[in-house]
């Protein structure tokens, strides 16, 4: 019975995201960080959202993003396990995940961002699945906890047991 009502949920939560999608205008959101449609594809998917949130004149942001997160998408290794976003806070706006837009700056208060560069890793409704990685102050073990932590959101998204 849970399983079955679990279902219907999502299918109400699809249906939510789709209608409000035929009713947006879409050249209001051409230059956007779209949240609303990243969490459809980590909704179906069942896949933890990545949100990396970095700034223009940041040193260690350009390491984790030329050493780290530019290699992951690359590699391929990655595909099955996140969706990465990144959120340059100096000019990226957003379309939230119920599909309103709002600022890069709300969006980094809503996640505790003190510093850059922070990934945070949330659900499909914008939930936290792990403690965010902030700043990079050892760079031999920043790769092992990012790792760590997407594992622990996929673990908090699949139930042991799980097939996907």
């Amino acid at each position: 019975m849970k399983i079955i009502f679990n279902k219907y949920c999502h299918i109400f939560v699809l249906y939510m995201v789709f209608s409000s999608l035929l009713h947006a205008d879409e050249t209001q959101y051409e230059n956007q960080i779209d949240l609303q449609m990243t969490a459809v594809q980590a909704l179906e998917r069942a896949l933890p959202i990545m949100i990396i949130f970095i700034t223009s004149d940041c040193d260690d942001c350009d390491t984790v993003m030329n050493e780290f997160i530019t290699p992951m998408k690359i590699s391929g290794e990655y595909d099955d396990k996140v969706i990465m976003r990144t959120l340059n806070l100096d000019d990226d706006s957003v379309r939230d995940f119920d599909g309103k837009p709002i600022s890069s700056e709300s969006l980094s208060s809503r996640y505790g961002l003190e510093l850059t560069p922070t990934v945070s890793l949330v659900d499909y409704l914008g939930n936290e699945l792990s403690k965010s990685v902030s700043g990079m102050s050892n760079i031999e073990y920043y790769s092992i906890t990012l790792d760590e932590a997407i594992e622990q959101s996929i673990g908090r998204l699949r139930p042991a047991g799980s097939t996907q």
